[in-house]
């Protein structure tokens, strides 16, 4: 029997920025050097061979600047200048496990700081899915003796296709009643003489009265094939290797959520704008450096000679009817200027340093305004970490419940 799985509406609408920004955070030459990034020229959008290969050679010689990706450096390293704190009670709950947090070796500062942050500064939206294997151990020394721990495990925006979210019961409003995630998964193998196969999986979580269930997924196919695909054609099969759904007895899906306003909005468009400006320029510079010279007339209509003043040519310049003509170096000067004043811009949207002065301007900015600034980009940090330090918590609550702690009142601090 086959199921059908769809996209939230949230997720529906977002997604393709989400993607964008995904792409332009990876700089995956591949990727970003080509349709729609690289922006086609009116002499490379004619769909000639020739007009193909004009643009085949400037993907060839345009390289990205991934700017986003410094951009997102910097902020991790203002957002968690110090380390985080556990207080007591949260150093007890986790008795180690902020060193391994997500059983791959993933400190918890790692989680917080390359992921948990990286998301919502990308997607404004970042997950944390907090599960074991295997239910509660009935005492600490039997958890021990059976292996059992739970895990945090950060989730990028785009592999939570779909959620949705308690609005009747107040006591419940904004807790999940449905979770889905999907992803790739190497399928098991005998042995290491057959071939790694990959299967996209997905899990559906879903609040039950007693509890919750998770129902494991797959379909054929690759992560770029199902990304082409309408998701509503997509057949799923319950997994091989799963009995079906199983049944978790906690109060609530142990998936923590954090929804806020992505920071680089802005950004990426500008990056985008900037990886444009510089290729047309070098685009100009290659071709247009320098003064030509052309001969044309009676006698060099062969492609092999109008190539600029050769050998060839030389010789036909005394025949009547030839000419010679200049054409004068390309002047690129606007675009260097543009260049550097998108370079300029992105640095100035991503570190919310709007009114700073151009770097080519001579004037002096003033120390009220530089305080002014510098104060908003703080209290825009503070109140985010303070977003991200309930997020945490959140995540840190499900990993008590799975340890059996009820009412846990411990805390993980960010310095703000």
């Amino acid at each position: 029997m086959t199921e059908k799985f769809y996209w939230s509406p949230v997720y529906r609408s977002l997604r393709d920025n989400w993607v964008k920004h995904s792409d332009v955070y990876l700089a995956e030459r591949g990727t970003i050097c080509a349709p729609p990034y690289l922006y086609l020229h009116e002499q490379e959008s004619k769909g000639t061979t020739e007009s193909n290969k004009l643009y085949s050679m400037r993907q060839t010689r345009t390289s990205f600047l991934a700017i986003t990706r410094i951009v997102v450096s910097m902020l991790q390293s203002l957002f968690f200048r110090s380390p985080i704190q556990l207080d007591e009670d949260a150093k007890d709950l986790l008795d180690g496990a902020e060193n391994n947090i997500d059983g791959q070796g993933m400190t918890l500062q790692s989680l917080m700081s390359d992921h948990v942050l990286v998301n919502d500064l990308l997607y404004g939206h970042s997950w944390i899915l907090v599960d074991a294997f295997g239910l509660q151990a009935r005492s600490k020394g039997d958890e021990q003796m059976a292996g059992l721990r739970p895990f945090m495990t950060p989730l990028s925006p785009l592999g939570v296709p779909d959620w949705t979210i308690e609005t009747a019961d107040p006591k419940r409003a904004g807790k999940l009643n449905a979770w889905r995630r999907q992803y790739e998964l190497e399928a098991s193998r005998a042995n290491l003489r057959e071939a790694p196969k990959l299967e996209i999986r997905t899990d559906e979580y879903l609040k039950t009265d007693t509890g919750f269930s998770i129902g494991h997924y797959k379909t054929e196919g690759s992560v770029s094939d199902i990304a082409n695909k309408n998701i509503e054609d997509i057949q799923w099969e319950t997994a091989s290797d799963s009995a079906g759904a199983v049944d978790i007895p906690l109060p609530e899906i142990t998936v923590a959520s954090l929804r806020s306003v992505d920071w680089v909005y802005d950004l990426v468009e500008e990056n985008l704008r900037h990886f444009n400006l510089r290729s047309s320029k070098d685009n100009i510079d290659y071709y247009q450096a320098y003064q030509k010279i052309i001969v044309y007339g009676e006698g060099v209509s062969d492609p092999s000679i109008i190539k600029g003043m050769t050998e060839n040519s030389v010789a036909l310049i005394d025949r009547a009817n030839v000419g010679v003509a200049f054409v004068p170096p390309g002047d690129s000067t606007a675009l260097k200027e543009a260049v550097a004043e998108s370079l300029d811009m992105c640095f100035k949207l991503g570190l919310n340093q709007n009114r700073q002065l151009p770097q080519s301007s001579k004037a002096v900015q003033g120390a009220d305004t530089m305080a002014e600034e510098k104060d908003n980009t703080v209290a825009a940090i503070e109140a985010e970490l303070q977003n991200l330090e309930s997020h945490i918590n959140e995540a840190l609550g499900y990993f008590a419940e799975y340890k059996g702690v009820k009412d846990f009142e411990g805390e993980i601090c960010i310095d703000k």
